[in-house]
């Protein structure tokens, strides 16, 4: 943009004396683009609010089976002017963990409240002192978690979760399944798929599925995968999105 600008002013440089070999070139190296999570960052990070996304979708399913309610159910409703949750009832809800603010007590302990985000909405999560020492470590910034905890409902006012227990989205209990149509095509290709999913370091276990003889076989227990590091990526795209899915247990069992 400079040099266009010397250009059309009429302006000379020291390298326009030069010949045209003997000018530095200029080159810049192809890093390829940012990871769709990290997209998403930049955007909230610069905007206040994700514009492509939110870095919620790419784990729907696993929200979607392990809350039993959305934050959305904590705010007043428009036509009763009460929240759909009920006071003193455990629920489960997960997200974001897009703020937290800590208070002294007048005990001078330390408890917390937590603003949790999802697809939906928001929710203040209370963290009283004894579950914050014991937890605030576990509490950050950003990170994907699931909470359980009773309601706490008051006239006029959104619901608050009090909370009790607390998993992180990949400490959830999971597997990861290939699919083949039979067990020929899966003993063919078996060792190709060790092979994929060899180099990845994470506590995930990966089993192949053979659906005409409904046989079921694991790959050795000390290959297991980490969702987060590309490799269910490399898989969808090798096997197709039909034939690679996981299974999930319970957050909180």
């Amino acid at each position: 943009a400079s040099d266009r600008k010397k250009q059309m002013t009429g302006q000379m440089s020291l390298f326009d004396f030069m010949e045209a070999d003997d000018k530095p070139s200029e080159s810049f190296p192809d890093c390829g683009e940012f990871s769709k999570e990290e997209l998403l960052n930049f955007e909230k990070e610069v905007l206040g609010i994700y514009v492509s996304g939110h870095p919620l979708e790419a784990d729907y399913e696993l929200w979607q089976k392990q809350v039993t309610a959305q934050t959305i159910d904590f705010n007043l409703d428009e036509e009763t002017g009460l929240p759909n949750v009920k006071d003193g009832e455990t629920y489960v809800i997960g997200g974001l963990l897009s703020g937290i603010t800590t208070k002294t007590t007048k005990s001078n302990s330390i408890m917390a409240f937590l603003t949790i985000e999802d697809l939906v909405g928001i929710a203040e999560v209370l963290v009283f002192p004894k579950d914050y020492e014991k937890n605030r470590t576990r509490f950050v910034a950003d990170s994907k978690i699931f909470l359980m905890g009773r309601a706490s409902v008051e006239e006029d006012k959104p619901a608050k979760l009090l909370f009790s227990r607390m998993c992180q989205f990949s400490e959830v209990p999971r597997k990861l399944w290939v699919r083949y149509a039979d067990v020929a095509e899966c003993e063919a290709d078996l060792a190709h798929l060790t092979e994929m999913v060899s180099g990845s370091d994470g506590n995930v276990p990966v089993s192949a599925v053979c659906v005409a003889e409904k046989q079921v076989k694991n790959l050795p227990r000390g290959i297991m995968i980490n969702p987060e590091d590309g490799t269910l990526d490399r898989l969808k795209k090798e096997y197709g999105d039909d034939r690679v899915a996981f299974t999930y247990r319970k957050a909180f069992e």
